[in-house]
């Protein structure tokens, strides 16, 4: 998407990322080592970036 702060969108998958850490900063994961979402895991909200920075698609406006 042009215009879009890349960064921004980075940053979201990072702040999602983190809520799957347990209190003790660290990961759970299952046998196969994947790790799992916890008690406040929060789902990646990439599309709420764009919002935020009042960004309009080519062609709208």
């Amino acid at each position: 998407m042009r215009g879009v702060d890349l960064d921004a969108v980075i940053a979201e998958i990072h702040r999602c990322n983190m809520t799957k850490l347990g209190p003790d900063g660290q990961a759970a994961r299952c046998a196969d080592g994947e790790v799992l979402k916890g008690g406040h895991y929060e789902a990646t909200d990439v599309s709420a970036v764009p919002r935020r920075q009042a960004w309009v698609p080519d062609g709208a406006a």
